[in-house]
């Protein structure tokens, strides 16, 4: 089981990626959709998986951020 702060940290590294993923597509690249597929593998070992929680905005890039929320 995962603290909330360690939660907390793996949900700011994916909204991290969610943000460089959207960043990278306006130049024709696309690395970061397989770093985000890595963590969702990662959490999902451990019982968790990730969930959108909402659109947000960050230097002129929309992005998605998630929750990390434990599997049923």
């Amino acid at each position: 089981m995962l603290t909330e702060e360690q939660k907390r940290g793996l949900e700011w590294l994916y909204d991290g990626y969610s943000f460089n993923e959207q960043y990278a597509l306006r130049f024709g690249k696309d690395e970061w959709s397989d770093k985000m597929e890595a963590l969702r593998s990662a959490v999902s070992i451990l019982g968790y998986e990730f969930e959108p929680d909402c659109r947000a905005k960050k230097d002129g890039i929309e992005y998605t951020e998630y929750n990390l929320v434990k599997i049923n």
